[in-house]
């Protein structure tokens, strides 16, 4: 069973922090493969990839 969620607290500003990078990243990278960079493209979505996974590890208790 997952720990429970709580989206308030002191880690609510480091989630949400993470949760609007990762959308970021994943606007960047559309942008990127757009112009064509196809080694632009994969370490912008694996970056994207690495701040989604840790926003909902930070979420549900695992980080924090």
């Amino acid at each position: 069973m997952l720990a429970q969620a709580s989206a308030v607290g002191p880690n609510a500003a480091a989630t949400y922090l993470l949760f609007i990078i990762a959308g970021l990243l994943v606007g960047g990278t559309y942008s990127v493969y757009k112009a064509g960079s196809r080694v632009g493209t994969i370490v912008m979505g694996v970056l994207a990839v690495i701040a989604l996974a840790g926003a909902i590890l930070w979420l549900t208790g695992a980080l924090g």
